[in-house]
Order: C-alpha cells, then structure tokens, then sequence
C-alpha cells in the first residue's frame, strides 16, 4: 500500500476533478538536498521549497492518522490513542 498526499484547491473541491487530485500516481519520492521531490508517472518533477517541506513533515502524522481513520485500517478506539501518543 502506498500513501500519496495530494492537497486539492480550493476551487476543485466539491467538483469532478477533486478525486483526480486524490489518484494522481507517484513514481517515487525523495529527499533531495533537504528537498521533498515528487516524480509522478507522467514524468513531472515536483520540488517543494524549504518551507513546503517542512509544512509537510510537520503536519505527516495527522495526515496520516486522518488516513488510517478514513481507511479503516486501524479501529478507531485504538486509533485515537496512538495518535495521542505521537
């Protein structure tokens, strides 16, 4: 299983395209340089700049604890404590 974090604008949610913006495939991603660097199966580079990085590894494990919660990956009782416990 992967996980791909995609923010949709504002102006997309709600509409068609929104889910679009949750599927996009991912080639791979990596630091580079202190750099989040995301390659999408299409062949286009995303960088994100110093600030955008640390925004996205500041705010992973809500991210990811609202995806587990959606997914139903983990029960919600035990859910809430491990993200608690981060």
């Amino acid at each position: 299983m992967s996980l791909v974090l995609v923010e949709v604008p504002d102006h997309v949610e709600g509409t068609k395209y929104a889910d679009w913006f949750r599927s996009v495939s991912v080639e791979s991603v990596a630091i580079k340089n202190g750099l989040l660097e995301i390659l999408f199966c299409d062949g286009t580079i995303k960088v994100f700049n110093e600030e955008e990085t640390e925004d996205i590894f500041y705010e992973l494990p809500e991210y990811l604890h609202d995806y587990l919660q959606s997914s139903g990956s983990i029960p919600n009782h035990e859910l809430n404590k491990t993200y608690k416990e981060m």
